[in-house]
Order: structure tokens, then sequence, then C-alpha cells
């Protein structure tokens, strides 16, 4: 495990580096260490897939490099370590702290029982991922022997790495990146809101998040939906941050579109997310086309990288996906044109939308009814970033939509199994956005 840590700290300081050259001066250094694990590991996967058995001299080079620099022009910019002992933290997350406590004590139990996932986990994640660490050059056409063979590899090339620093294939290591992936989430969600609202609300939506059963409980089951929710959270938090904080800065706007692609490099549903987020990036162009070309050129920047690999990955080792490879366009249009569908479609997405989660009461009657009690924020609901965020949320919804409308498969078998997993998607975003609106005094920045 100690050369398992070694791997994860390695991926914390390149994403910690980049994220500290492109942080604004006019927010927190601090609050750049919670995008770190996210930016580090979407990087460190890259660098797997591209350059597989030198990837630790990539990487140690990368660190070098960036580390140099990091001494020689920011490293003034950064205060010094003895602020730590000078730290003061309201003594409410002292109550994050336990239930951050129960969640280890559960995903612990969670592991030891079912080390090696759930089924998807068996089956596709972690199957790909020995593929990775097992077959150097000839992976590309071995995975194809694989369930689902289209799905993009951050996930299992992560755990691939892992398993490279470990010298073995560890069980364990899948699980131990999806907790690492859920606390980065919790860690993002508490320091928005605490910055932007107040260290209580700050604790209060976080716990929401930790003690809904089912997030808890795939944090730990080796698939990548928590990883997926990760970015979608990462890439809207930042576009807020941008908005709200720091408008004139571009290096957060190119922080998303880097978190952006590795939720593309994520999931499938991420190509879907990428499109949400460049509409929404693109969509004040009507009324300020230089800034909105300007913050969208800085996205692209940033998303680059990762999407020219997804790219590689789609047409030179992907097969075409199952819901639109090999399709009859008589087939599409019959179901495109089929009105129960839709309506059975839209039962579905409300039913699950009030009883998501695995909770006793549903979270999102406890989010409305607080909103409800606390009212809503004016000046938020305006703000450019937010708005952004919340067009991002829908599009993303009505293509999963979409979706089900053309879906090859039986559509109540596709729905009930996989519409839970997609609001996961969501629901740490959903929550930012509604800790956001809610009124109380706004902390500046």
């Amino acid at each position: 495990m100690i050369f398992g840590l070694i791997g994860i700290l390695i991926s914390f300081l390149l994403g910690y580096f980049i994220t500290t050259f492109l942080w604004p001066p006019t927010l927190s250094r601090a609050s750049a260490m919670m995008f770190a694990p996210a930016v580090g590991l979407g990087l460190c996967s890259l660098i797997f897939v591209m350059f597989r058995r030198p990837m630790f001299v990539v990487e140690a080079g990368l660190l070098v490099l960036l580390g140099t620099a990091w001494l020689l022009f920011r490293r003034s910019a950064v205060p010094s370590l003895r602020w730590i002992g000078n730290l003061h933290l309201p003594a409410i997350y002292l109550l994050l702290a336990c239930a951050v406590g129960v969640a280890f004590s559960f995903w612990t139990n969670r592991i030891e029982h079912s080390p090696y996932g759930d089924w998807d986990a068996t089956a596709i994640w972690n199957s790909h991922a020995r593929y990775l660490y097992r077959d150097g050059p000839s992976w590309q056409k071995s995975i194809l022997n694989t369930f689902h063979p289209d799905y993009p590899l951050l996930t299992p090339a992560s755990t691939a790495r892992l398993w490279r620093y470990m010298r073995r294939e560890s069980p364990e290591a899948a699980a131990s990146l999806g907790a690492l992936y859920a606390l980065s989430a919790v860690a993002i969600l508490v320091m928005i809101l605490a910055q932007f609202r107040s260290a209580p609300r700050a604790v209060l939506f976080a716990l929401v998040l930790l003690g809904t059963p089912f997030y808890l409980d795939y944090a730990v089951a080796e698939s990548a939906d928590v990883p997926f929710s990760l970015y979608v959270l990462a890439t809207v938090a930042l576009i807020c941050l941008q908005s709200i904080a720091a408008p004139y800065s571009r290096g957060l706007l190119v922080l998303a579109g880097f978190t952006a692609g590795c939720a593309g490099w994520t999931k499938n549903e991420g190509l879907l997310f990428i499109v949400a987020v460049s509409i929404a990036m693109l969509a004040p162009i009507f009324w300020k086309p230089t800034s909105t070309l300007r913050a969208f050129s800085a996205f692209l920047a940033g998303l680059a990288l990762p999407l020219i690999v997804i790219l590689w990955f789609r047409l030179t080792v992907a097969p075409p996906s199952e819901i639109v490879g090999g399709r009859q366009y008589s087939e599409l249009f019959q179901k495109l044109s089929a009105a129960p569908r839709y309506f059975t479609i839209w039962n579905y997405f409300s039913e699950f939308f009030w009883s998501f989660g695995g909770w006793i009461v549903s979270p999102i009657v406890l989010v409305f009814a607080y909103l409800g009690f606390s009212g809503l924020d004016r000046k938020m609901l305006l703000n450019e970033g937010w708005l952004k965020g919340v067009l991002i949320c829908v599009i993303v919804l009505a293509g999963y939509a979409a979706t089900y409308v053309i879906s090859p498969y039986d559509l109540q078998w596709h729905v009930e199994g996989s519409l839970p997993r997609l609001y996961l998607h969501i629901w740490p975003t959903f929550l930012m956005l509604a800790g956001l609106i809610s009124v109380t005094e706004y902390n500046g920045s």
C-alpha cells in the first residue's frame, strides 16, 4: 500500500501544481487543493494510456518540471505552512469529520465483503484495467473481447496505474480510488458553499451528499459513475467560481475545460456533457460575443488534451456504441415517432426523481423544503455561472431522455437499470447549485 500511496501522492502533486498555476490570485490558494485530486488523477490516466511502459519516467519528469516551475514562480504567492497552526475552523466541521469517519467505516466493511465491486466493475471496469495492466501493446485488440469495449478508460487506467505502483493487482485499489473520488467531491462542495455562503450551509449539504445511501454505496462499487459525478461537479464549480469571484480569469475556464474532458474520458455520457458545457459556454454569444469567444477559447484550451485522446480512442480502438452502431433508420424513426415512449420515459424520470438516493424520505423533498424555508437569492439566480450550471444539467438530462427514446433495449429494463445512476451523475452538482441560491449573507471572495 505504501507504493500505492506514493502513486496517489504523485497524482495529487501534479494536479496541485497545474491547478495553482492557473488559479487566480484573487482566490485562496488553499481552495485550489480541492481540485488537485480530480485534475491529477485525470492527467495521470491520460499519461498511462498514452505512454504505458515509460509512465514512471514521464510522471517523474513532469513532476520535476512543474515542481521546479512552482518553486521559481509560484512559491512566493503561497502562504507559509505556518498558517496551518493558526487555522481556526468552525466547530461544525467536527460534525462533518464524524460523517467522513462513518463513511470510511461503511466503505471498509463494503470493500472487505465485496473487494471486486459490483457486477459492472467485474465485467467492465476492472476487466478493462486487467487488459491495460497485463497485455502491453496488444491491449487495444484484446480489450475488444470484453463487455462494452467502447467505454472510455479513465477509471480502468487509474486502477491499472495504481497496480503498476503497487506491483500487483490489488482488488482494493479501485475501491480506494472510488473513496478518493467521493471525498474529493465532498471537498469541492464544502469549499464552494463555505466560500460563497457559510460553513453551516457547506456542512449541511455535504452531510446530505455523504448521507445519500446510493452515493455512499456506489463510491466503492468500483464503477465509473461516482468519478464521473466528480468531474461534472468540478467543471460546474469552476465555471461558477469564475463567474462569481474571478470574472476576468481565464485559468479557471482552462481547468473547467480539462475536467470536462476528463468527464468525457470517464464515461460515454461525458461526450454529451462536453456538448452541454460547450452550449452553456456559448449561450451568451448573442449579447456579448467578444468576451464569450475568449472564455470559450480558454475552455477549449483545457479541453484539447483529453479530447484528442478521446478521439484517438474512439477512432482507432473502440467499436461503435451499441446505442447508435448498426442501427437502421427505419427503426430509429419508428421509436422517435412513438408518442407512448415519451410518456413512459417522462413517468420514469418523475418516479425516480422523487425516490432517488435510497433514503427513507426523498432528499429532493428535503432540499426543496430547505430552499422554501430559507428563500432564494435573486442575485445568484441571475448570476451567469449559476445559470450555466443549471443549463448544463438540463441539457444532460434531456440528452439522457433522448437516449432512452432511441434505445435498442427493452425500455423498462434499460430505464430501471440505469436511470438512478444517471441521476447520480448530477447529484453533487445539484446540491451545490441548490446551496448557492438559498439566501444567506455573501462571504465574498
